[in-house]
């Protein structure tokens, strides 16, 4: 029996995640909160610290101010905190806990809901999602964790070469700072690539976390060229998405701005204040919304890809364009 040739399914991978993410717009909530777990701004946060290295100025201070979003606000916040009496700060530090807990909680259960409903043709009911196995949940905690002490571990890595050449700008320099930004960029997309595929099995074969890693490891291992290839497309839509989404965005805030000069030329102060706190609420909300879209596209991508892996041999763009010469 002849073997099944294999082929490149980019174009009914990218068709059917597309179906899936523009029918189920409830998802896009989910998505929101799966963002915040995912590495990809990492990459912006590491070139950013980079540049800010290659200043000479103090490493630590460079690192995280103008770096770390919200930075400024924690160090003035932190310094409020201090001045408040010991039962108050009691109570904000209770609340402040309880609150990031339940915040990563509702990221890690979104992932779990994204994965599961990407893999279904049709839409899952809510009580089936809700009486789903709970044991992924833990599972995909710990994989976020690893995932994450692993990204900052390499960033700091990435970082430390970066200061013993801080005080002079040459060609080498240029060039060995080019080298480490490449060489955080692709192992930032590899820790991403393992760990989406990690997270699909353990969460779609309920298997323990380190086996389904090592299931992922022999699956890169098998087909590195396309889920590298997979990646960098990835990277490109989102890149290309989140510059639509800002240029959309201006736009919208264009308009917002006739609507502010018209509510002063009417000397109104209360449409003014409806303007500005309206336009807040919802341009934030589109971006938010279109974050969760781009989230839950990806993680419908990943679980098809994956779909395809088990089911049927693959091969990527480039080995298909290169074996044709």
């Amino acid at each position: 029996m002849p073997t099944k040739k294999p082929k490149s399914i980019y174009r009914s991978l990218f068709s059917e995640a597309w179906t899936i993410t523009r029918s189920r717009p409830w998802l896009w909530v989910f998505g929101i909160f799966a963002a915040f777990m995912t590495t990809g701004g990492l990459f912006e946060l590491g070139f950013r610290s980079f540049k800010r290295i290659a200043t000479g100025r103090h490493f630590l201070e460079q690192l995280l101010q103008g770096t770390l979003p919200g930075y400024d606000f924690v160090v003035e916040y932190i310094h409020l905190f201090s001045q408040l009496e010991p039962w108050r700060q009691s109570i904000l530090l209770g609340f402040f806990t309880l609150g990031i807990v339940a915040f990563v909680g509702a990221a890690v259960f979104s992932q779990q809901i994204l994965l599961q409903e990407a893999k279904e043709k049709t839409p899952v009911s809510w009580r089936e999602l809700w009486h789903h196995e709970r044991a992924p949940f833990w599972r995909l905690l710990t994989l976020n964790i690893l995932s994450k002490g692993l990204v900052g571990f390499l960033l700091f890595l990435s970082t430390l070469p970066l200061v013993l050449i801080s005080f002079q700008t040459t060609g080498q320099t240029i060039f060995f700072s080019f080298s480490v930004l490449l060489l955080f960029f692709l192992s930032i997309l590899g820790i991403g690539i393992l760990h989406i595929l990690t997270a699909i099995n353990t969460v779609h074969h309920h298997t323990h976390l380190f086996h389904a890693l090592h299931a992922s490891i022999q699956q890169v291992k098998k087909h590195w060229m396309a889920l590298l290839e997979l990646g960098l497309l990835l990277f490109l839509v989102s890149f290309v998405w989140t510059i639509a989404t800002c240029f959309l965005l201006a736009a919208a805030g264009m308009g917002v701005i006739i609507l502010l000069l018209m509510a002063v030329v009417l000397n109104s102060p209360t449409f003014y204040f409806i303007i500005v706190i309206g336009s807040v609420l919802i341009l934030t909300v589109l971006g938010l919304l279109s974050g969760g879209f781009l989230t839950t596209f990806h993680y419908a991508i990943w679980v098809q890809f994956h779909e395809h892996l088990l089911h049927e041999p693959l091969v990527s763009k480039l080995q298909r364009v290169w074996s044709k010469k």
